[in-house]
């Protein structure tokens, strides 16, 4: 196949609260598996937005489908982030789940980067035998943490201000229910909260579900950070057949514009590619590219 033979199909999707902005990159043929893009958050989301499209348009190339989807309030899609909730957002997904079942012929999966794989996994325990696989990219592990990242952002910005803020102080007001502005975001009190209360280790899949948790390092000798190792024995442990990958390349997440990281799509390619009748890696497997 070529990426000339690859359809892109761009469409709008009728939400709970708005119309929301997607677009399926259709293989040629039947499709080996069909991917639910779950996005990571704020800043990040723009910034990843290049790679997830060349992932997608080269993923179809070797017969996997790729719906990319903005959640309400981000991208293209209707409505104002400072109304979006979490509970929505994946209702958002589930629209996207729901047309690949309908106008597609593959199993659906999900693939969630960052801040994306907290909603994959939550949207996988919503639905524990709909989806049947899931792939994550650099997973943000733990919400509250991340939360507390953004809020530094915010915090680092108002040096000039003369206003004396700290992500404690921030959190108190999210927890008010007063919504802030992070990083140029409204972000809303209860979607702040619903971030902070999900956690990789506490959302494992179904018993059997194969996931490909793949993180980037910076050097062969490099290791993932504990906390990942945690939620993968967490996961394991629950009964979910996680394979972890690691493999040197771009961080692709703090960039714009990132080139695609030939190694991270090589190591996609082939552990998806798998589900085709292929066998899997062990589930004890952690390869370094």
């Amino acid at each position: 196949m070529t990426a000339s033979r690859v359809r892109v199909e761009p469409m709008f999707l009728d939400g709970r609260a708005g119309r929301l902005f997607a677009v399926y990159f259709r293989p040629t043929g039947a499709p080996i598996l069909d991917l639910v893009f779950a996005p990571p958050f704020a800043e990040e989301m723009n910034r990843v937005r290049h790679t997830a499209a060349l992932t997608a348009r080269r993923l179809a190339e070797s017969g996997i489908g790729t719906l990319v989807l903005d959640p309400y309030g981000t991208g293209d899609s209707e409505g104002d982030i400072a109304d979006a909730t979490w509970d929505l957002w994946l209702d958002d997904l589930e629209k996207g789940a729901a047309w690949l079942e309908a106008h597609s012929h593959g199993r659906v999966g999900l693939w969630g980067v960052r801040c994306g794989a907290l909603m994959a996994a939550s949207l996988a325990a919503r639905s524990p035998e709909r989806f049947a696989h899931m792939l994550l990219w650099q997973p943000v592990v733990d919400g509250k943490a991340y939360l507390r990242q953004l809020l530094r952002m915010l915090m680092v910005a108002s040096l000039g201000s003369g206003d004396r803020l700290s992500p404690d102080t921030l959190l108190k007001r999210l927890e008010a229910g007063e919504a802030i502005d992070v990083a140029g975001y409204r972000l809303s009190s209860q979607l702040a909260l619903d971030l902070a209360g999900a956690t990789l280790g506490s959302l494992a899949p179904r018993p059997g579900m194969p996931v490909d948790w793949i993180e980037v390092i910076g050097e062969e000798t490099a290791s993932p950070p504990r906390s990942s190792t945690i939620a993968v024995d967490a996961w394991r442990t629950a009964g979910t057949d996680v394979r972890c990958h690691h493999v040197v390349d771009i961080t692709f997440w703090t960039m714009w514009d990132a080139p695609l990281g030939r190694r991270l799509l090589a190591r996609t390619t082939e552990v998806l590619r798998t589900l085709d009748g292929g066998p899997y890696l062990r589930s004890d497997a952690c390869l370094t590219d």
